[in-house]
């Protein structure tokens, strides 16, 4: 079934030393990712941890199709999330419209009113098969993409069986892959389950999770060292927390350095409950969403160029993070056209003059 499968991989996990990894079928054009959104969904009383994962991969001349690994510290249930979870998370951390009431005294003219310009207002619109010290624990079908999740008791082992399901088992993949296997982690294949002759141009499969149990919740920021690139030459990762409190990234190594990413929204907001409550219900899990839940949002524009995998804990700092609201008035015009208040004003006085005659005449 993985016969064709090209090892372009986002390597992604979830634990101790975690990581990202992209490579492509040896001798192919490789396939890269644009840019991806990720959605970390941490349940601390399960200590489970479920990552969804969205990205646009790009092609000029594949002539193979693709796929990635995704290692986890215990095997994963997996899942379909429909994209609609990313929409409804975009919407969330969107700046608030605030309406401002204002009214304004307008005295032009009324002979001159068809000069005035027209506003518009833009709205903002399975059985278990062992093979060569890998074991095959599941298969599954899922975000259009085919999964084989791999045990695999030696590295070698899990490169062998790599080589002999189309991956380019190079040397960085080999230190890539040995802390993960040593470890005794999972490892689950994803394959590109569509057209298999020729993947050339934009595509952006469904949206898939794993859901597995993790000591600490992280992302994998970790990649191979042929696949880093300069910060200046990163494309965007936008990464989700969904938890109970604001959280922080950091590297395992600690405080040496810092993430390189902006925090762009971290407040609770009712709506993240039904975003975890469709990615829960579709990996068959019973959590019980919090009532009020947090999401913190943050934007690298810097990925892959990660040597350490990211952990996130609750932040020092506890206040929310909001987008300043886009203020939109409301104008009430009261008319007082200048020329009809003349008139009126002429016509008064005229009226008062020949009313004061009158009066004259009469005495």
């Amino acid at each position: 079934m993985f016969a064709r499968l090209s090892l372009f991989s986002l390597l992604i996990m979830t634990v101790p030393t975690f990581a990202c990894c992209t490579a492509w079928r040896l001798g192919e054009e490789p396939v890269q990712i644009t840019a991806q959104e990720v959605l970390v969904v941490w349940d601390a009383g399960k200590r489970t941890e479920h990552f969804v994962r969205r990205a646009n991969f790009e092609s000029k001349d594949a002539r193979e199709d693709f796929g990635f690994l995704v290692p986890t510290p215990t095997q994963p249930k997996l899942s379909e999330v429909p994209d609609v979870v990313f929409h409804q998370l975009g919407e969330i951390i969107k700046p608030k419209v605030k309406v401002e009431k204002v009214t304004r005294f307008s005295f032009m003219p009324l002979s001159f009113s068809f000069l005035a310009s027209r506003y518009q207002r833009a709205d903002s619109k399975e059985a278990i098969v062992k093979q060569a010290g890998v074991e095959v624990l599941d298969r599954a079908v899922v975000g259009g993409f085919e999964a084989a999740v791999l045990r695999a008791s030696e590295t070698e082992s899990l490169l062998e069986w790599l080589e002999e399901n189309g991956y380019d088992a190079r040397p960085e993949l080999r230190d890539w892959l040995s802390p993960y296997v040593q470890k005794q982690w999972i490892v689950t294949a994803f394959k590109y389950a569509g057209e298999p002759n020729r993947f050339t141009g934009s595509l952006t499969p469904a949206s898939v999770c794993l859901s597995f149990e993790t000591d600490a919740p992280f992302f994998p920021y970790r990649v191979p060292s042929d696949i880093r690139v300069k910060p200046e030459n990163g494309s965007l990762l936008r990464l989700y927390f969904a938890g109970t409190e604001r959280v922080e990234g950091e590297f395992e190594s600690g405080l040496d350095h810092s993430w390189n990413a902006s925090t762009k929204f971290s407040d609770r907001d009712e709506g993240v409950a039904d975003v975890i409550k469709q990615v829960t219900a579709l990996s068959h899990d019973d959590s019980e969403v919090p009532e009020s839940t947090w999401l913190t949002a943050f934007d690298d524009e810097t990925w892959p160029g990660g040597a350490e995998d990211l952990y996130f804990k609750p932040s020092l700092e506890k206040d929310a993070i909001t987008p300043p609201p886009i203020v939109r008035s409301e104008i009430t015009t009261i008319h007082f056209p200048l020329d009809v208040i003349l008139l009126c004003l002429v016509l008064g006085i005229a009226i008062y003059r020949k009313n004061a005659k009158r009066r004259t005449r009469a005495a």
